[in-house]
């Protein structure tokens, strides 16, 4: 699906609509904000392209703009790129399966990640160092990469990884910390 923001602001009008496509057909659009007339709103939809690929021929005129909604990258998308960049990495450019046992597992790592972490971004990069010293564990938790199986085993995956890091240097600091600096 793609979203397009749709900006209106001529002859009286002060609209925001978000427009959304799916597989390149009209799907909805929501009112973000809207003054308009009855008649106005009556040829809004003949504004609107039914097709996608249609938008483009559109452009901006009059008081009337469209344009591609940015998604900002949350944290959840962030650790599930991280994820996958690893899982193809490790892999041969296999993608990996996601549905909805994976995503539950992502937001319990990160979940814990984050209590464990300062910030957010100590949290993602504890997420990757995980990722870049993954040949030091255990072949038994190595071989395992499935977001559930490293969800089950996220506290001995940082153990082991603290723990391999460690050995030879001694610290203060949190968990993460550790984990960070070490890896």
């Amino acid at each position: 699906m793609n979203h397009y923001i749709l900006n209106i602001t001529s002859k009286g009008a002060d609209a925001v609509f978000k427009i959304t496509y799916k597989s390149g057909r009209f799907y909805k659009m929501e009112a973000k904000r809207q003054k308009m007339s009855d008649e106005q709103r009556a040829k809004l939809m003949t504004l609107v392209p039914r097709r996608e690929e249609e938008l483009n021929q559109m452009g901006n005129f009059g008081g009337v703009s469209i344009e591609k909604e940015s998604k900002p990258n949350n944290l959840f998308s962030l650790f599930n790129m991280a994820y996958f960049e690893f899982y193809e990495r490790m892999n041969g450019n296999i993608k990996p399966k996601f549905g909805a046992t994976e995503g539950k597992a992502l937001k319990q790592i990160i979940k814990h990640l984050t209590d464990i972490s300062a910030t957010d971004e100590e949290a993602l990069a504890t997420w990757q160092a995980i990722f870049n010293k993954w040949g030091s564990l255990e072949d038994f938790y190595a071989k395992q990469m499935e977001l559930r199986q490293i969800n089950s085993n996220i506290n001995i995956i940082l153990r082991q990884l603290q723990d391999d890091n460690t050995a030879s240097k001694t610290g203060q600091g949190n968990y993460a910390d550790e984990i960070g600096r070490s890896l």
